[in-house]
């Protein structure tokens, strides 16, 4: 979000975020004025209903003219508001989130959040999501269309061909449930001569700690926790190889297209990725991943393998094809859209 706001704020426009206290210190980079809440409760539905009550009295009194609600667990607010005081809203879905991981099997959340979406999403201006196949699918369950906002990096300078003799992976995102990480853990298990590096934080964590200790990879398994964003790219040229190896379980992930995914490849970073409808549609652009069906310990370790073979020829083709496509996917062309859409709805003074 920190990359949109700050381009909506060079295209002129004033921006406020607002959003929840976790305990974290913000990126010192960001700029523009910030409103975080401290909730009592933490988690579940209690915590939803207090956050969008806070969101609702926080916006009848704020000056604004359009509110960008991010996901459904924001859009009740922002869509009380905008009817009561006649405002516009942007609803930005990154996910599926009635068919993430986490609700499967609950039948009853999935009913109350598809229910809001229905109750919600026909009273906004512009409708974006991050990958064609879950704009279609979005639109289907809905029946409103969903424009295509990706959340690309920016352009980052070219990198110097790596010596890689494959060894030092890398993970960049959420430790949550069904991204395939454990399945990577065992996998370093197997092979002594890898290590593992995963830059972010999440409920998987401790998890994966006592996974790798019970493995006896805890000195081959690094967390790293979370970076500021200007840190990414000057991190990822380290490493070898990325990860992005989703589970099929949700359909939330299988529709999926990855902010990790770009970050490789302005990176110059091969990458090993599940082979979902959207990572297929944009390796037959620029090949720049192995594709696996299945998110097992055998499918990585056989990717791995297959990396390491002909003297790493696969592996030279794909920092090529990345050097291609970054001059394409990245955040400078990705924003116009961003910039143009607003500005129809409301033109800064």
């Amino acid at each position: 979000m920190l990359r949109i706001a700050d381009s909506l704020a060079d295209a002129g426009h004033q921006i406020s975020m607002v959003g929840v206290h976790r305990g974290r210190t913000l990126d010192a980079s960001v700029r523009h004025k910030i409103h975080r809440f401290t909730c009592i409760f933490r988690r579940g539905i209690l915590f939803y209903i207090e956050y969008n009550i806070r969101l609702v009295l926080f916006l009848l009194r704020a000056d604004f003219d359009l509110i960008y609600t991010v996901d459904l667990d924001t859009i009740l607010a922002g869509s009380l508001v905008k009817r009561w005081r006649a405002k516009k809203q942007v609803f930005d879905s990154h996910e599926f989130f009635s068919e993430v991981p986490e609700l499967e099997g609950r039948r009853l959340k999935k009913w109350l959040w598809t229910q809001l979406g229905h109750w919600t999403i026909p009273y906004t201006d512009i409708r974006w999501t991050v990958s064609t196949s879950l704009a279609k699918a979005l639109e289907t369950k809905y029946g409103f269309a969903f424009g295509l906002l990706r959340n690309m990096p920016k352009r980052y300078r070219e990198v110097p061909m790596r010596n890689a003799e494959i060894k030092n992976l890398v993970y960049l995102g959420v430790l949550n449930k069904g991204r395939g990480l454990e399945q990577c853990i065992r996998v370093l298990a197997a092979r002594k001569e890898l290590s593992l590096t995963l830059i972010g934080d999440g409920d998987l964590r401790q998890e994966l700690e006592d996974l790798a200790d019970q493995l006896k990879v805890s000195d081959r398994l690094i967390f790293a926790g979370r970076l500021p964003r200007d840190q990414i790219f000057d991190t990822l040229t380290g490493y070898d190889l990325g990860l992005n190896i989703l589970e099929s379980q949700s359909k939330s992930y299988r529709l999926s297209l990855a902010n990790k995914y770009f970050d490789y490849i302005q990176a110059e970073l091969p990458s090993i990725q599940i082979a979902f409808e959207e990572y297929v549609r944009m390796q037959e652009k620029f090949a720049c991943c192995y594709l696996v069906h299945q998110a097992t310990e055998q499918d990585i370790g056989d990717a791995i393998t297959a990396l390491q073979k002909n003297d790493n020829l696969d592996y030279d083709r794909m920092v090529e094809e990345c050097r291609k496509a970054k001059q394409m996917w990245h955040w400078d062309v990705e924003k116009e859209q961003l910039i143009g859409q607003i500005n129809k709805l409301y033109t800064p003074i």
